[in-house]
């Protein structure tokens, strides 16, 4: 069958939409199916095209212009342009995608198309050049749904024409889909939650595994994904665990005042401190997210202090940009990741990858990492791979989730649950379960031919010379 496959967001992102639109589409590969991944292209993406193509997936890029417009990519701020744009002009980017993706079927002939986090136009688009194609739409951020309601009723209006046009919108947790059924409006039997996937390929769990007290954050560091929460909590951990390090993988803009915040610390600065605290609180929400930790910067005990700054610079290290081959190296070397994120992350998939290294876990429960913990408890009762952060305390909680992670790791328990994810969240059973009841037909390679004529007999003629009509003449 020939699928198409199509997301908003460029390959050379760090979004966990690209992970969720490539390993799909190599999953469907490897299902026997034909597979076009459409997508953004941006500068730098070469090796991770070049590396899909060896898989078999073709790559067709969506116009710059089409990006650039907002009419493709979906985040709050292609929303917020989309939203002071008039009717007209949105009816127009309406026809301009779908000339786009007209053009674009009658090349790739797609029996099956998913668009990945396509709400607004781009879906609209989808759905009306697919006309009868069956089309399914994954929901995967719950944010853009906001952002898009609240700004403009036309975003709205397009959002319901999309859902209304598609066979099945997948989330990929309960909160999304809550999200897409009482905001957006469809009707809630038609949505479903898909869990994501884990490449097992990638993300395995040796089975001898010597791992130092590595605790590992993978993401951008931030104030929103709780980086001075962990920083804070290693205060609380460094004296009963003299070896801990934590470890941020990721880059983005608040990581060189969180440095000089690491800095000042280890040098007892309380001025620096300060000045480190007001370069990250640069919204009053932000401030408001920095609060929990202030108690530990500023108000520790001096013991604990004189610990903290004996310590923290050689514990704390920001690795900056890593590329996604080297992130499973991490999670096999780590005991613990933790994911103390303070606004929600809608496609937590490094907790998936981390589970399947046999890495635990520690997370709040914001977006979708709370299907996952819940389903953790119901396999995994005795919490004995995985700890939900508090968000009322939420330094004291991680300080505990490290220390007890850290301490009873095991690796026959990270085994067995390495093992059962890998059996029921296979990129492959997602792909299953995206196309099932989807038309089929023979690849392009497997065309029957056009049915022969049948030979015609003597009886054949006879019979149309009695249906002839009478009076006409013979020929």
């Amino acid at each position: 069958m020939r699928v198409v496959v199509a997301s908003g967001v460029p390959l050379d992102s760090d979004s966990h939409v690209v992970t969720y639109a490539s390993c799909l589409a190599r999953a469907l590969v490897a299902e026997g199916h034909e597979v076009t991944l459409v997508i953004p292209r941006a500068e730098g993406d070469e090796v991770a095209i070049a590396s899909l193509k060896e898989a078999d997936v073709a790559v067709e890029p969506i116009g710059r212009d089409l990006v650039a417009s907002g009419a493709i990519a979906e985040d709050p701020d292609s929303v917020a342009q989309l939203a002071r744009k008039s009717r007209a002009e949105i009816n127009e980017l309406r026809r301009r995608c779908g000339v786009f993706f007209e053009a674009l079927w009658k090349r790739t002939d797609p029996d099956f198309v998913i668009a990945i986090n396509f709400l607004l136009i781009g879906s609209a688009a989808v759905v009306e050049a697919t006309r009868a194609k069956v089309a399914s739409i994954l929901v995967c951020h719950g944010t853009d749904i906001e952002h898009g309601v609240s700004k403009s009723e036309d975003l709205l209006e397009l959002a319901r024409y999309a859902s209304d046009g598609v066979k099945c919108i997948a989330t990929p947790s309960n909160v999304v889909r809550a999200r897409v059924v009482n905001v957006v409006g469809v009707p809630a039997a038609r949505v479903r939650v898909q869990a994501p996937g884990v490449d097992t390929a990638a993300f395995w769990c040796p089975l001898f595994s010597e791992r130092k007290s590595n605790v590992i954050v993978i993401g951008e560091p931030s104030v929103e994904s709780g980086a001075h929460i962990a920083i804070a909590a290693m205060s609380r951990v460094i004296d009963a665990i003299p070896d801990v390090k934590l470890t941020f993988i990721g880059d983005g803009p608040d990581v060189i005042a969180l440095k000089r915040l690491v800095s000042a610390i280890d040098n007892d600065d309380d001025v620096g401190i300060k000045a480190a605290i007001a370069s990250l609180a640069t919204t009053p929400e932000r401030e408001a997210l920095l609060a929990p930790a202030m108690h530990e910067f500023f108000n520790a005990g001096r013991s604990a202090r004189e610990i903290l700054i004996r310590n923290i610079a050689k514990r704390v290290v920001f690795t900056g940009p890593v590329k996604e081959s080297e992130v499973s190296g991490h999670m096999r070397a780590s005991r613990l990741l933790v994911h103390p994120t303070l606004t929600p992350d809608w496609l937590p998939i490094h907790l998936y990858q981390a589970l399947a290294s046999g890495c635990s876990i520690a997370s709040t429960r914001n977006g979708g990492a709370r299907d996952l913990l819940d389903w953790l408890s119901t396999c995994c009762p005795d919490d004995a791979n995985h700890w939900s952060i508090d968000s009322a305390d939420p330094v004291a909680s991680l300080a505990y989730c490290i220390t007890t992670g850290v301490t009873s790791w095991n690796i026959a328990i990270a085994g067995q649950i390495a093992a059962l994810l890998a059996a029921r969240h296979q990129w492959l059973s997602v792909a299953q379960r995206l196309l099932r009841n989807a038309p089929m037909r023979p690849r392009s390679s497997e065309r029957r031919p056009p049915p022969r004529r049948a030979r015609t007999s003597v009886s054949n003629l006879r019979a149309a010379e009695r249906r002839k009509p009478s009076g006409a003449a013979d020929r």
